[in-house]
């Protein structure tokens, strides 16, 4: 085209970068998780240490651990158990629906959520054994029942094991529970 100059492509080549940076930091939405034989589809089953990538706490994505996590206690809350099913490893579905007062089986409210940083973990011999990548997230939430049960409620000490495949692959819960202090 004539009257380019070289300003103009070093504008466009800039331009294309910032576009690159920004897909990149937004995760380019891929969710290729390398899922582990007999896996859920959509669902990573894998073990070893994981590594914590630093990203915002509003993280859309779902890259961030704690962003599943007040997924997951938003899906709650909302009675939407399709939703947090979807935030949780197969195997710790089938553990929380066979517990008749469970978060997925009971009314619950859950309030006050406040998340400490993710430890990464070695998930062999855990509900996290096989994954790639596995955290522990510590939290401390208040948890009311719209009928008395046998779990505990009030002020709780709580914790998150979280594990997934890939750096780009969302975090999944595949257990949760209350931890000593």
């Amino acid at each position: 085209m004539v009257g380019r100059g070289p300003q103009t492509r070093l504008g466009a080549v800039v331009a294309a970068g910032a576009v690159a940076v920004t897909l990149l930091l937004a995760g380019c939405g891929s969710s290729a998780d390398g899922a582990a034989p007999g896996a859920n589809p959509g669902r990573p089953v894998g073990t070893g240490q994981g590594t914590v990538p630093s990203a915002a706490s509003t993280d859309p994505s779902g890259t961030e651990p704690g962003s599943t996590i007040r997924d997951y206690v938003r899906d709650v809350n909302a009675q939407d158990v399709t939703a947090a099913e979807a935030l949780l490893a197969s195997q710790h579905v089938r553990a929380l629906l066979g517990q008749p007062d469970g978060w997925l089986t009971a009314t619950v409210s859950i309030t006050g959520l406040s998340l400490g940083t993710p430890e990464p973990r070695d998930g062999h011999g855990t509900p996290a054994d096989g994954y790639l990548q596995v955290v522990f997230v510590p939290a401390r939430l208040t948890l009311a029942r719209s009928t008395p049960g046998s779990a505990p409620t009030g002020h709780l000490t709580w914790g998150f094991l979280l594990a997934r495949n890939s750096m780009v692959s969302r975090w999944i819960i595949v257990d949760d529970g209350p931890t000593s202090t």
